[in-house]
Formats: structure tokens, C-alpha cells, sequence
């Protein structure tokens, strides 16, 4: 933000001192002249601004309108959620616990992994979390 202060500053100074030199009863040049240095530095002032938007956008992908595939998949289907709470016995297949279980994907959405039954596996909230994004076997 501080390279657009910068340019504000220096637009509102420049501003100052032309309508100073222009007060004084100057040539219409040196005025002219004055203006056309003001309408560079609001060039300046946008080319800025548009640098700082381009770089916020990069920085924040979740923001931006074109989300990856992987993660703008639809849901699991009911009968593949079925047939992994069934396999794992309705438990978290890493601690045994039969509450707040969430399905879990061994190659996480975001490396591509599939919504197949194969690729998913009953996890409590804790151990979802406490194994995060990586690449980990499945508990047998």
C-alpha cells in the first residue's frame, strides 16, 4: 500500500505547487505542462493499483473464479459413503472412536484423489485433523 501513498502524496503535491505556479500568473504552457505531469502520475496511480490487485488475486487462489477440478468436485454419493461406513465397521479405522467421524481421503482431493469407495476411509474429527493433508496408509 505504500507505493499508492507514495504516488498520492506526490500527485497532491505536484497539485499544490501548479495551482501556486498558476496563481501566480504563469504562461498557459508552464500550466499545460503542469497538468500533463499530473495526468502522467494518474497513470502511475493506476498502473500501481492495478499491480496490487494482480498481486493480491495470485496470492489468494481460493478467491479466484477459477477453482482447481479437484476441488470443485460434487459430493461423495450416498451409496459409496454406505459401503465405507459398512467396510470400516463405523468406526475410525485409526483409533477405534464411533463419534464425529467424517470420510476421510487417503490421496487427499487436492493431489486428484477419486470419491471411490477405495479411496476413502472413516476418521474421527481428531484424527482428521491431527493427519491433515498427507499421503498416509490406511489403518487395517
Amino acid at each position: 500500500m505504500g507505493g499508492v501513498r507514495g504516488c498520492l502524496t506526490t500527485l497532491l503535491v505536484a497539485f499544490a505547487i501548479g495551482l501556486l505556479y498558476a496563481s501566480q500568473g504563469n504562461s498557459l504552457g508552464g500550466v499545460l505542462a503542469f497538468l500533463a505531469g499530473v495526468a502522467l502520475m494518474l497513470w502511475g496511480v493506476a498502473a500501481v493499483i492495478s499491480r496490487m490487485a494482480q498481486a493480491r488475486e495470485s496470492r489468494s487462489p481460493s478467491r479466484s473464479p477459477s477453482r482447481s477440478p479437484a476441488l470443485s468436485r460434487a459430493r461423495i454419493s450416498r451409496e459409496v459413503k454406505q459401503s465405507v461406513f459398512e467396510r470400516d465397521g463405523g468406526a475410525c479405522v485409526y483409533c477405534g472412536a464411533r463419534s464425529d467421524l467424517e470420510f476421510d481421503h487417503v490421496i487427499p482431493r487436492s493431489m486428484n484423489g477419486s470419491d471411490s469407495e477405495f479411496n476413502l476411509q472413516l476418521l474421527c474429527r481428531r484424527c482428521n485433523r491431527q493427519k491433515g493433508n498427507p499421503l498416509q496408509p490406511r489403518a487395517t
